[in-house]
């Protein structure tokens, strides 16, 4: 599963709206991450206008389609613990400024898939301390730029750029490992095995009396199936 992944789309039907989950091996500077990633079509080739169409629709917006409005309604409210889709909407401020980061001397091709937020801090600042700052560190860094110039080093840090800073500090801060070394790429999201089962109970419980209906149902059919 490292490099292009594979489809795990068959009988996904775990999202309204949402037809493939791509699952891949991704190595990251001595950490291994299974990433997990849903998609509104898949990949095969009825899906091509579609995909095209979310594509184009990315590449001018930093934003890909909506493929469940409700779930996307739900993120988005004041307060909720759910977040919106970040892995790959890309902010088009930060892309254009990692772009502005390959004009310094020694920066090395600064692209938004492959560069870390610790790449870019260790390139803004000239210092590659921050590939083995502490997480918090990295916080208080990136809090500091957002209080700071619309300059440094001669690289023009808009308000755009700044608010996504403020992303990237929460998500790191949400990951409560203060004294850990992580790398993050942009937006996505980081959960260990434990956290996930955590969270599917509390989604459960959630509703409790439709999931326990659920389960009892689920375990009758596997009883009639050891049977």
């Amino acid at each position: 599963m490292d490099g292009k992944g594979r489809s795990a789309h068959k009988g996904f039907a775990f999202l309204k709206g949402y037809s493939e989950l791509l699952v891949q091996w991704v190595p990251t500077e001595g950490r291994s991450y299974v990433m997990l990633k849903c998609e509104g079509h898949t990949t095969g080739l009825g899906s091509l206008y579609p995909h095209l169409k979310s594509w184009n629709h990315k590449r001018k917006t930093g934003a890909g389609l909506v493929a469940n409005p409700a779930l996307n309604d739900v993120a988005n409210r004041e307060g909720n613990p759910i977040i919106d889709r970040g892995a790959e909407n890309f902010s088009n401020d930060y892309k254009a400024f990692l772009k502005s980061l390959n004009e310094k001397p020694g920066a090395k091709n600064m692209q938004k898939a492959t560069t870390t937020v610790r790449d870019m801090l260790s390139v803004l600042n000239s210092d590659t301390k921050w590939q083995r700052a502490t997480n918090q560190e990295v916080i208080t860094e990136l809090r500091r730029l957002i209080g700071g110039p619309a300059q440094v080093g001669g690289i023009a840090i808009s308000q755009g750029v700044k608010t996504q800073f403020s992303r990237f500090a929460k998500l790191f801060e949400l990951e409560n490992r203060p004294d850990a070394i992580y790398h993050r790429y942009f937006e996505e999201v980081h959960v260990n095995p434990r956290q996930l089962s955590n969270a599917i109970i509390e989604f459960l419980d959630e509703d409790s009396g439709i999931s326990l209906l659920a389960q009892t149902k689920r375990r009758s059919e596997m009883l009639a199936k050891w049977d």
